[in-house]
């Protein structure tokens, strides 16, 4: 709990850093339930240098892809919308709060430890198979902005607290004694006050904690990781390298429950990570850095102009709008499988068709139908039929693309559609799906086992042809698949 004289005197601030623009942008997508990929396209392709960033991020082994991502639909595809929006934070608020000028404390040494605990925080996270990385590596790069913050508040007082503190984690003990409170409450209150999720404020506010035990939940392992990194830092940032390795392989079996082999791929993780990283904000990670320039000061006031509107959201509306969202979701979907329905279909055609047009890249859809489905239903019944339907679509679901859209068209018939897949990455992708579902056995109430095939037809606008609507390209699949079918079956046809 932050001292209430200290947050007094934090509210009457007028120096604290601010939000830059694109930062506050990427706040109002995230809160937008119907944010699109082409509005953070958009968003992206504003800002060249952050177009190049996001596209360095994305091929950097940070996410080890096996192919090289060459454009920004492609990288928002692999990575989801979260993840891009999360990384555009980062690169504004890390090019921002680098030039605000600091008075009393060791800029360069700051910032080196905030990217290199990102980092950890991101290899931490891969370790333990955190699904929102992203959120994660910035939880780990803003868990010591308390700092900056303190030092806007108070240059000179704080700055002999700086200085008398031996190393990072001295440091917090001698604030309490000396201003009544730690940067890690002035860290967590700047965040809320600047509307970040409660995940990332909870886990920057328990960083400087150390839990150990059994993980108790998915929120613990985050908390847990950006708590950690801090001390793999260490690794990079102090003399006695092997000192500060065996406090870290300590604190790391003690907290996630690692072994001296899994911290070793964790630390050649960071290792690997950190030449990327130094290009990509253009800080040198094993040398300070030099101080860059004040944040403008127009910055301040439109933070203060939109953090109004972004705090009107109480957690009542917020879960209201959860709901909401729920239930229209449902209108959505098929009753059955749980896929999108024929409607809902219609209208991700259309806006695809119209995003492919107007950014040029390729859109592909595979009409997909069970083989054989009546003579299923007649030998074993409707309800071994549907258990059939219900398993091909989980099938799809899960080996799909964040970024591709599954939905029943009726009676055995599915359709996917493929944004960013040319022809020939998409009727290879079909095949493989099918290969691998013609494998699988399904069993019926008396113990039988039984395969089931498919056959699909594939269509792709703006690839070799294009297609002058979405009901000719509809039309085109469907003609691909009747050949597919008319050729036995058990086929992909484009």
């Amino acid at each position: 709990m932050l001292n209430p004289k200290l947050e007094d005197q934090l509210r009457r601030c007028t120096t604290l850093p601010s939000l830059p623009a694109v930062a506050l942008q990427v706040i109002d997508l995230s809160n937008d339930p119907d944010v699109s990929i082409s509005n953070v396209a958009k968003l992206i392709k504003m800002d060249p240098a952050i177009s190049s960033k996001v596209l360095m991020v994305t091929n950097s082994p940070l996410y080890g892809l096996r192919r090289k991502v060459e454009n920004i639909r492609q990288a928002i595809a692999l990575l989801g919308l979260n993840a891009c929006l999360t990384l555009i934070l980062n690169f504004s608020l890390v090019n921002a709060l680098r030039r605000e000028k600091n008075e009393g404390i060791d800029h360069d040494l700051y910032w080196r430890r905030s990217l290199i605990s990102s980092i950890a925080c991101q290899a931490l996270g891969t370790a333990k198979g955190i699904i929102n990385l992203e959120q994660l590596l910035l939880s780990g790069l803003l868990q010591d902005i308390g700092i900056l913050a303190l030092d806007k508040l108070m240059p000179n007082k704080y700055g002999d607290v700086y200085a008398r503190a031996e190393n990072h984690w001295q440091l917090e003990e001698l604030e309490r004694e000396a201003l009544g409170g730690s940067h890690i409450e002035v860290g967590a209150w700047l965040l809320r006050h600047w509307g970040f999720p409660d995940l990332i404020c909870c886990a920057v506010e328990s960083s400087h904690t150390s839990k150990n035990g059994a993980i108790s939940s998915d929120e613990d392992c985050f908390q847990r990781c950006v708590a950690l990194s801090g001390w793999l830092a260490d690794i990079w940032l102090n003399d006695d390298r092997d000192h500060a390795s065996a406090i870290a392989a300590k604190r790391a079996s003690d907290m996630l429950g690692m072994d001296s082999a899994q911290l070793a791929d964790v630390l050649a993780h960071i290792s690997d990570a950190i030449p990327e990283i130094s290009d990509l904000f253009e800080i040198e990670l094993s040398e300070p850095a030099q101080a860059e320039l004040i944040l403008e000061q127009a910055r301040e006031a439109l933070m203060l102009r939109n953090l109004k509107l972004l705090h009107q959201f109480t957690k009542e509306q917020e879960k209201s709008m959860r709901h909401v969202r729920q239930l229209e979701d449902r209108v959505l979907r098929d009753g059955l499988t749980g896929l999108y329905n024929r409607e809902h279909l219609d209208n991700v055609l259309v806006k695809e068709f119209a995003n492919a047009n107007e950014h040029g890249w390729p859109l592909s859809l595979a009409f997909i139908d069970m083989d054989r489905f009546k003579n299923i239903n007649d030998s074993y019944g409707h309800q071994f039929g549907d258990k059939v339907l219900v398993s091909a679509a989980q099938y799809f679901v899960d080996k799909m693309r964040q970024s591709d859209i599954a939905a029943r068209y009726g009676g055995e018939e599915f359709m996917l559609v493929l944004p960013g897949l040319g022809e020939a990455e998409s009727k290879k992708m079909l095949n493989r799906l099918l290969k691998v579902f013609s494998e699988q056995e399904h069993n019926t109430e008396s113990g039988e086992k039984v395969r089931v095939t498919f056959s699909a037809g594939v269509a792709t606008h703006m690839d070799k042809q294009c297609y002058d609507s979405v009901e000719d390209m509809v039309r085109a699949a469907d003609r691909c698949m009747y050949a597919a079918k008319n050729d036995g079956g058990n086929r992909v046809d484009a």
